[in-house]
């Protein structure tokens, strides 16, 4: 009887070691509900969901929201090292650091449902106080849901300032920088064809010009030169945005933020 027990007690320490050494196996069931509903093996974007990050950033299990965690893990130096996780950038939807692509889609705007194709007068234009105006679309950490749509921002790189008013959403699952503090800027002629989820230019605006297959400055500045911006569109409005862009140098620069007034 001695021998059972003894057996039995070493066959349950035996399995308290192996399952302290075996990383448990990540239950992603928790996420159904979660921004990114879990639909067979695809993640469905819901884009009313609001997603709440720290302005020091999280730990993510998807790379999309802030999963439940250890306080070990939800240290940035840990998180993704040591935990397997993916580390979002903090921020928020009043200020920090944030990253910039550009596009331009010819779609209607997820604020502005049913304004297609997308209106050339949301070109970027200089202002009389030497700021640059335009418009952007916004990643979830920044549009909260819906509660950033119509919202301005003023964007700093180096010297020059741009006013952004957000009108759309950039989703994380088609523009992985969009997992972050993140504006996609409106500049004709630069949609560039694999981050973009929904280009329905040629189909609703003759305007916009396809040299080889694809938009003017799609590929620019490492293809495509400053002068591709002469060649963007037949409204020469357009064509002048995109100049104007150009001459900033902005390559998919960080900027500053910050939530400002809307001039317009």
């Amino acid at each position: 009887m001695l021998r059972v027990v003894l057996f039995a007690l070493v066959a349950i320490a035996f399995a308290r070691v192996k399952e302290m050494r075996e990383p448990a196996p990540r239950d992603w069931s928790y996420f159904a509900h979660a921004k990114y509903g879990f639909n067979g093996t695809n993640w469905k974007p819901n884009p009313e969901h609001n997603v709440d990050v720290p302005l020091d950033g999280c730990c993510s299990w998807d790379g999309q929201n802030c999963g439940p965690t250890t306080d070990y893990c939800e240290q940035q130096q840990h998180c993704e090292q040591d935990c397997q996780g993916q580390w979002i950038n903090g921020g928020g939807g009043g200020g920090g650091r944030a990253g910039t692509t550009r596009y331009w889609d010819c779609n209607q705007p997820f604020c502005e449902p049913g304004k297609i194709p997308y209106p050339h007068e949301y070109r970027m234009f200089r202002m009389s106080d030497g700021r640059i105006f335009g418009h952007a679309a916004a990643s979830d950490v920044i549009l909260q849901g819906r509660a950033a749509c119509e919202k301005c921002y003023q964007l700093t790189y180096g010297s020059t300032i741009f006013v952004v008013k957000v009108d759309n959403w950039c989703p994380a699952d088609s523009n992985p920088a969009c997992k972050t503090p993140h504006f996609d800027l409106a500049v004709p002629g630069m949609d560039y064809a694999p981050s973009s989820a929904s280009n329905v230019c040629n189909q609703v605006d003759s305007s916009i010009n396809y040299p080889n297959g694809r938009q003017a400055c799609s590929h620019w500045p490492w293809e495509d030169g400053n002068g591709c911006c002469f060649g963007v569109s037949s409204d020469d409005q357009l064509n002048q945005a995109c100049n104007l862009f150009v001459s900033v140098g902005c390559d998919n620069c960080d900027v500053d933020y910050k939530e400002t007034d809307c001039p317009y």
